[in-house]
């Protein structure tokens, strides 16, 4: 089973920061963001609809496909391709039911139903 990662990066600059020692700076940021990264760290670990997507015959990663859950409304058009290398593709999402949708051109597009629950599998 191949095992994924969430890589988290905080960006600390120090232009809208008030002036402090250095070496209180990066502490003081940290502490004050503690809610959001803390949040997304433990969403790391709950229900999450997780996969791959290759080609049938072959099992290399499908360049270009984009995969999208039909309950999960972006409002500007945001699009989640799965990684290259792998096509590996996780969204972190409440425990429920979801319809996963995988299209790409050239292919026939595939709809599937989903439990987050059981996703990892």
């Amino acid at each position: 089973m191949m095992k994924r990662c969430i890589a988290l990066m905080i960006d600390v600059q120090n232009e809208y920061l008030p002036m402090m020692d250095e070496k209180e700076q990066v502490p003081a940021i940290l502490e004050r963001i503690r809610p959001g990264w803390s949040y997304l760290m433990e969403r790391g670990l709950g229900s999450s609809l997780t996969g791959n997507v290759t080609r049938a015959l072959t099992g290399a990663p499908l360049s270009g496909a984009t995969v999208s859950v039909q309950e999960v409304v972006f409002l500007e058009g945001e699009r989640r391709n799965p990684e290259p290398l792998f096509g590996g593709f996780t969204r972190l999402l409440q425990p429920g039911m979801y319809t996963v949708i995988v299209s790409c051109e050239g292919y026939a597009t595939q709809v599937q139903s989903r439990d987050t629950m059981s996703s990892r599998a």
